[in-house]
């Protein structure tokens, strides 16, 4: 049933929903119980922010510290003084500030450069040194006991990966230069990329509109989007990073599917399904796609498709 807001009506509904939650909403609450038609109505009826709606209109003290531009720039420099330099992205992670990282995506859009221009601060591009991307790839040697692969370097940082290249000439040769032993998982030729190729394929056959890599205001990548749903593609439902993908993708949508070749579901959420090679198999004979139904044989035998050579898996 479409509601006919007028600031009378507002005002009622606010206080019930005040009342039932025991304390000032936040704008997250409004989300969170699918009231936000309510909070839109608190903004256009009245002309004004919810801050100001809460402190002039209801006599209310805001229950949180409520963002904007100014105050971001005003709490970013107070942690530069104290740490005597302008935090990095994972700086903040490591100082458990989500909540202005949080504000810097609202904000600020996520653009973490402009906020140092606005601060006063010399933005840096040249933050990697040889140093740092040995550091990098200890760190997360350190947190998975083994040498991490090129795909989890570019999960855990974008940026990693190209200053392997810029600083040591390949990615091998920085691993190298750790003291670490090369992992073949992060050769180029790996199964898990024309893994991944083969199900965008299938994804776009299947469904009329998709989002491949898309975004997410998280500053997280899924695989692909396809309206309120995600496919994640996995080449082993074991792999390391699921609950991490649950965490990241499920808040922005209905439903999380995993696709994958190899395993079988040992984590489970309720907004997540799997989708195993026996029913992703099934989906190809409806399509009747035989060049597809050919690659995904091969693909199960991990051998590449295009070459006709075996890959590592």
């Amino acid at each position: 049933m479409i509601k006919h807001w007028n600031k009378k009506l507002v005002i009622k509904e606010f206080l019930e929903f005040h009342s039932k939650l025991g304390r000032v909403p936040k704008e997250d609450d409004f989300k969170k119980y699918k009231n936000y038609s309510l909070f839109k109505a608190i903004k256009r009826k009245f002309n004004i922010s919810y801050t100001d709606f809460l402190e002039k209109k209801m006599k209310l003290k805001p229950n949180k510290k409520y963002w904007d531009q100014e105050k971001i720039r005003k709490e970013f420099r107070n942690i530069s003084k104290n740490i005597g330099h302008a935090p990095t992205y994972r700086g903040l992670i490591k100082l458990k500030r989500h909540d202005l990282l949080a504000a810097i995506r609202k904000f600020y859009n996520n653009k973490y450069n402009q906020l140092i221009k606005d601060c006063g601060f010399k933005v840096n591009n040249q933050w990697w040194d040889e140093e740092k991307v040995k550091n990098e790839i200890l760190f997360l040697h350190k947190q998975s006991g083994r040498t991490p692969t090129e795909r989890e370097m570019n999960y855990h940082n974008k940026g990693l990966s190209g200053a392997c290249f810029r600083y040591f000439g390949g990615i091998n040769k920085a691993i190298k230069s750790t003291g670490l032993i090369v992992n073949q998982s992060s050769v180029k030729n790996d199964l898990w990329k024309y893994w991944e190729e083969f199900i965008i394929k299938v994804a776009k056959e299947i469904y009329q509109e998709i989002e491949v890599h898309p975004r997410l205001s998280n500053n997280s990548i899924p695989d692909l989007r396809i309206e309120d749903k995600i496919i994640e593609v996995k080449l082993n439902v074991h792999h390391e990073f699921l609950k991490k993908d649950i965490k990241n993708y499920t808040p922005y949508v209905n439903k999380l599917e995993f696709w994958y070749l190899y395993g079988s579901p040992i984590v489970y959420h309720p907004k997540v399904s799997y989708v195993g090679p026996n029913e992703i198999f099934k989906r190809l004979i409806v399509l009747n796609n035989k060049n597809l139904l050919s690659e995904f044989h091969l693909l199960k035998q991990g051998i590449n498709p295009n070459g006709q050579e075996r890959l590592n898996v």
